[in-house]
């Protein structure tokens, strides 16, 4: 509250203080009203009047998300921890693809000047072996970290972090040829001692459904010398809500990112590359499916030649009819678009003539033994355009969120892994990735979505139309989320 008891009055001090009560996030709606004082003409009262809204939970939960899967949880958590306005939360939660544990208690008025103060512990085992869509290899994570935060401005925050964790990692199944090589050059052990620091702007005028205002954060994490894996992660997220008129506005939502090794090692680690597709993300896509893929598990085989319309060309009698000769093979290979070798059958046995070097040398290609999987990259590039109108027939609309919406972005790396398989020189790049940032690999979606804020947590439902979607992408139309809000 800038309007000080006993000061003198001001119009905007007052407002300033409505503004802040939304800010928190703790209350549906916030009034004020400055009624005379009872026979006297120089004082008034201000008085304000708010509704909560949900601030605290003890849950023991079971829903679903895309990309995780059925969710089954138990938690205690609260935003305004007895009044305090402190926030404390403990967790404990399973999906298919991630089991955490998780406790965080922060101060945001440690001092009476309005730095903050707080402390996280957690536990995190992540295994993508059911997620089709993601590279396959698990992750044990445990570790701890204290965060600080300085006010600046009525807008601006600064703040810093400091942390350890220890990280043990498994191999999958259908493990790619670029976690094969990291787990050989670096081991499957790793502890790191990383520092933070980051800056924040918000004039957004509530915390939970904003109309107006801008948001922006600026992050820099690091892994610090003497960490097994020294690297950093910088980003950048930005949201603008412009105002239309009563009920309607427009959101602007911005996020990059780039990260990359230092020291003795040179590149992000792959467990750390961002992800892109999904909710909060390009809706429409699978959660974390796109940007670039693994290079998966492959066998060397020999290409057949094709004629102009790509059929397989076959040795034929003097009457051109294909010659069948039962030790030929049942499957033979053609070049594909990534110059991969694709399966053709030859359930005929006929006699097929292989595709030949200027040496006379078979030319051979790999054929990958798994569906290539999305491993993501140091890059990140999104962005979103939302338009947020009034569902009708409901009365309290402070609980609910429509929007149209029109999504791009994707992620990209700056440093492909190269194959080195001497025995198949034609595999001299990456068939699933490109170096740096290409444009016309962006993604594009449009949909609807609606958000409703429950007794356990904000309800999402989307509807998504992918927009430019190529060979490979997998898609999802229809997409629904229970605690997690866009």
């Amino acid at each position: 509250m800038l309007q000080m008891e006993g000061g003198w009055a001001s119009t905007d001090k007052i407002e300033v203080g409505k503004a802040e009560l939304n800010a928190l996030g703790f209350f549906k709606t916030v009034t004020v009203d400055t009624p005379p004082v009872p026979g006297r003409d120089d004082l008034i009262d201000v008085n304000y009047r708010v509704e909560e809204q949900l601030n605290g939970t003890l849950n023991f939960n079971i829903g679903y998300a895309g990309g995780q899967g059925m969710i089954l949880g138990a938690s205690v958590s609260q935003n305004n921890f007895l009044g305090t306005g402190d926030r404390m939360s403990l967790s404990v939660n399973k999906t298919d693809t991630q089991q955490s544990y998780n406790f965080s208690f922060t101060d945001p008025f440690y001092t009476i000047h309005g730095v903050s103060r707080g402390f996280n512990l957690f536990y995190r085992e992540t295994d993508f072996n059911k997620l089709s869509t993601v590279s396959d290899y698990q992750t044990n994570t445990k570790g701890a970290n204290v965060t600080f935060g300085y006010p600046i401005s009525r807008y601006q925050r600064a703040g810093m972090s400091l942390g350890y964790s220890n990280t043990v990692m498994f191999e999958g199944t259908t493990i790619p040829a670029e976690i094969t090589d990291f787990l050989d050059t670096e081991g499957s052990r790793f502890d790191e001692y990383t520092v933070g620091f980051n800056w924040r702007y918000s004039s957004l005028n509530h915390g939970m459904f904003p109309t107006e205002g801008i948001e922006q954060r600026v992050s820099l994490s690091a892994a610090v010398p003497g960490s097994d894996l020294t690297s950093y992660k910088l980003s950048y997220r930005s949201n603008y809500y412009f105002p239309l008129a009563s009920e309607w506005s427009v959101r602007l939502r911005t996020e990059l990112g780039y990260g990359n090794g230092y020291g003795d090692i040179k590149r992000l680690p792959f467990f750390k590359n961002f992800r892109a597709g999904g909710l909060g993300s390009v809706r429409g896509y699978r959660t974390n499916s796109l940007g670039p893929r693994g290079l998966p598990e492959y066998r060397v085989q020999p290409l057949v030649q094709t004629n102009s319309n790509g059929s397989v060309v076959y040795e034929t009698d003097n009457l051109g009819r294909p010659v069948v000769d039962a030790s030929a093979p049942s499957v033979v290979y053609v070049a594909d678009a990534d110059g991969a070798a694709e399966a053709v059958s030859n359930s005929s046995r006929y006699k097929p003539v292989y595709a030949t070097d200027s040496s006379g040398s078979v030319v051979s290609a790999p054929s990958f033994l798994e569906t290539p999987r999305a491993i993501g990259g140091n890059i990140l590039t999104e962005a979103s355009l939302e338009l947020i109108f009034p569902i009708p027939f409901v009365e309290d609309r402070s609980s609910v969120r429509t929007v149209a919406f029109f999504d791009a972005g994707n992620t990209f790396t700056d440093q492909c892994y190269t194959p080195s398989d001497s025995d198949l020189p034609s595999l001299t790049s990456h068939p699933y990735c490109d170096d740096g940032i290409d444009l016309g690999e962006l993604r594009y979606s449009t949909g609807l979505g609606v958000t409703w804020v429950t007794a356990i947590g904000p309800l999402t439902f989307v509807y998504s139309i992918p927009i430019k979607d190529q060979r490979g992408d997998r898609t999802e139309g229809f997409e629904f989320s229970l605690g997690q809000s866009f």
